[in-house]
């Protein structure tokens, strides 16, 4: 990925609170995560796209959020179980991350983010498959 792109993406919300400890916690996580979902689907993400671009900046607020142990409020199963079944490899996938983010950060990740990230990584390699 360009350098520029990930001084983009990480500037994008930051504030002067924020410590560059936080930062190069949370850009560390967006690699890794891309690195499983191109490990699940071996390919190499297209980081030209704005599907990529959404993709990434919705896994650096969902790191913002873990290390502030927030979660969504609600989770709507119906949905959940619904694109479960309708996409299974990313499931699949997001299952990988859910444990990678369990056992290397000790956090839980809810069905809501487990849903919303599904979504994401339907459309981020939905042609490159």
């Amino acid at each position: 990925m360009k350098p520029c792109f990930w001084h983009f993406i990480l500037s994008m919300g930051r504030t002067k609170k924020q410590e560059p400890d936080n930062l190069e916690l949370i850009t560390g996580i967006i690699r890794d995560i891309v690195d499983i979902v191109e490990a699940a689907y071996q390919v190499k993400l297209n980081t030209e796209t704005w599907d990529y671009r959404r993709f990434v900046t919705h896994i650096r607020f969902f790191a913002q959020r873990m290390l502030q142990n927030k979660q969504y409020e609600s989770t709507d199963d119906e949905w959940y179980q619904l694109l479960k079944d309708k996409y299974r490899k990313s499931y699949n996938c997001i299952v990988k991350i859910a444990d990678y983010i369990h056992d290397r950060y000790y956090y839980e990740m809810d069905r809501e983010e487990m849903m919303y990230l599904m979504i994401h990584i339907e459309k981020v390699t939905r042609e490159l498959t």
